[in-house]
């Protein structure tokens, strides 16, 4: 059985060469979701600043630019959700296509993530609202906690009130506030550890759609049997994806900054344009790593 560090060199080598599919795949998804955000972002704004007087034209502005605001990050969310299974599944068909020793085109790639796209988009809803409700369940004595600082918090202070009064109500008030602040602390921590575990037993879910026609709980179950089993060599695959994500961001904010410095035009355009053209590697990865990882440990 291959190494993670031997899965991870592969995946590098599989991204390198089929880096153009991956770009194209990348862009084209955010060329899709940008059009219409961006369409119907201004068809909200024009709707807004119809519907408001023109005597008070700054209002309008404010009001059709929060709207217009609002309907985008809406929009590119539901876009993402409903479009995004399909450019993930043509990253899986790539990979899958390379274990069986051949190529596939952009356009075929996307048509096998076609045939599937029902089973991804279940599967990666479902695992979303898990992960939701779980993440929920850890927040929530953090909100309680602050609910109950909020309501504990006098509304006004009465005059008949001595300074040891004061003070004591000042210095419970404090209190509350530390202790809130350490519960924050602690449910950080709790969340970071839960989310972390939670992409492990997740690793497979998605991926097995493709790899063996499972869906919805069916993948979700197979998908936390292997990441039982193999709990810490995924573990090894994240960090060290983790750290190539990391390398990736140094690279990009070093070179950005020399560029800034020398013109600060070419610097903001250079930061774009690399950050575009190294992200192609980390999206390329994300979608490759499962799939080699499944058939070097699972599969054998």
């Amino acid at each position: 059985m291959p190494s993670v560090t031997d899965v991870f060199s592969e995946g590098l080598a599989l991204t390198r060469d089929n880096y153009l599919k991956v770009l194209a795949l990348m862009v084209l998804l955010f060329v899709i979701i940008a059009v219409i955000a961006v369409i119907l972002g201004i068809t909200i704004f024009a709707g807004v600043f119809a519907s408001h007087s023109l005597h008070n034209i700054s209002a309008t502005l404010i009001s059709g630019f929060v709207s217009s605001t609002i309907i985008f990050i809406v929009i590119i969310t539901i876009v993402s959700v409903l479009i995004g299974p399909i450019f993930s599944g043509a990253y899986y068909a790539i990979a899958m296509q390379y274990l069986k020793k051949k190529e596939l085109t952009l356009s075929k790639a996307l048509a096998v993530s076609k045939n599937s796209y029902k089973g991804l988009l279940w599967t990666s809803v479902i695992q979303t609202v898990i992960m939701i409700i779980i993440l929920a369940i850890v927040f929530s004595p953090l909100a309680l906690s602050v609910i109950s600082l909020i309501s504990n918090i006098p509304k006004t202070m009465p005059s008949s009130n001595t300074i040891a009064e004061i003070s004591n109500i000042v210095q419970s008030a404090g209190i509350g506030i530390i202790a809130t602040l350490l519960l924050v602390l602690v449910t950080a921590i709790v969340a970071l550890i839960v989310s972390f575990v939670l992409s492990v037993l997740f690793y497979e879910a998605v991926p097995l759609v493709m790899l063996k026609g499972k869906t919805g709980i069916s993948a979700i179950k197979e998908s936390f049997r292997i990441g039982r089993r193999y709990f810490w060599s995924i573990i090894g695959l994240l960090i060290l994806f983790g750290l190539f994500d990391v390398a990736i961001s140094i690279i990009v904010n070093v070179v950005s900054a020399v560029l800034i410095i020398i013109n600060p035009v070419v610097g903001l355009i250079g930061r774009v344009v690399l950050t575009v053209l190294l992200e192609a590697l980390i999206v390329g990865l994300s979608g490759f790593l499962p799939i080699l990882f499944y058939a070097r440990y699972v599969g054998k």
